[in-house]
């Protein structure tokens, strides 16, 4: 038996952070421990104060561990300058909320380099109740076919908690909305935004069910309906984004989406108030960042 570390394989391993040290530790700890590393593990940390014990780990089995404290603001804005710091040629992306499967980093390297040139990978995310708090956690896909996406379609398929794609298709795209996502102002579709970028520019997300990652339930249920409304808010200032006079396919997304949590919201007020309230939420909230990107971006010419 081979006792020596786990091989290291030629990708950066990209984690944003703010105001979660222990989770953050956590997720760091999970890369760490897997069968095979990153070269690089890339953790940008918007927090007010430095994780010095973070900032001090240095090089561990072979994966040299990047830490920024840094005085950005928002998760896109985060994860631009994460990859402006990294230097593989393949960027993963997880959150700090996560925790990864021991394969993860082979798997989804090897997703990546079967299709560098052509596209982004995005796995299985299922939930874990490590704290056992009984909360609950958001933004999980849990299929076990593989998938591949390409041109238009009506869903979002791509998961910033667990995607990767080669560098040459980032610097093609171009970087992450820093208006989007958490800590930003419209809260959240960061990962939307990019996936529907992807997509119209002629690039594929294949679906691999065999990377996984574990999405930490660390929320309490009640704060299920301000979660969903800060979806609606960046869902709604993504889709408005791409609204083009002369082509409806994102109006049509826009009324799908805000139809269907409408409804949900009314069937579900007597079997399951808090989950009537998030659809409710998200409805609303929907609108409101439909509005305010209307207001502030496009008047503005942004």
């Amino acid at each position: 038996m081979n006792g020596g570390p786990p091989r290291t394989l030629p990708i950066s391993v990209i984690v944003p952070s703010r105001g979660r040290p222990q989770l953050l530790g956590e997720c760091v700890e999970s890369i760490l421990a897997g069968s095979e590393l990153p070269r690089e593990l890339v953790v940008v940390d918007q927090s007010a104060t430095e994780n010095r014990a973070l900032a001090e780990l240095g090089t561990v089995n072979g994966c040299a561990v990047l830490y920024r404290h840094s005085a950005s603001r928002g998760v896109s804005a985060a994860r631009n300058e994460a990859c402006a710091i990294a230097s593989q040629e393949i960027l993963a992306f997880t959150d700090d909320d996560i925790l990864v499967a021991p394969d993860w980093v082979g798997e989804i390297t090897l997703a990546v380099q079967a299709e560098a040139d052509s596209t982004l990978i995005s796995g299985r995310v299922r939930f874990i109740d490590t704290h056992l708090a009984g909360g609950f956690a958001p933004s999980l896909i849990d299929e076990d076919e593989p998938k591949l996406y390409e041109g238009r379609i009506w869903n979002d398929v791509l998961f910033s908690n667990n995607m990767a794609f080669s560098r040459t298709i980032f610097e093609r795209l171009g970087p992450f909305d820093p208006r989007l996502g958490a800590g930003a102002p419209y809260r959240a579709a960061t990962d939307n935004d990019y996936c529907f970028r992807a997509l119209e520019a002629g690039y594929r997300i294949r679906y691999v069910p065999e990377a996984v990652v574990y999405h930490q339930a660390w929320r309490e249920k009640k704060s299920y309906p301000q979660l969903q409304w800060g979806y609606g808010v960046g869902q709604g200032a993504c889709m408005t984004k791409h609204i083009h006079l002369g082509d409806r396919y994102m109006v049509i997304r826009a009324r799908h989406e805000l139809r269907k949590h409408l409804r949900l919201a009314v069937e579900q007020r007597t079997q399951d108030r808090e989950a009537a309230k998030g659809d409710a939420a998200f409805a609303l909230g929907l609108m409101y960042g439909s509005a305010r990107w209307l207001l502030l971006e496009r008047m503005r010419g942004r």
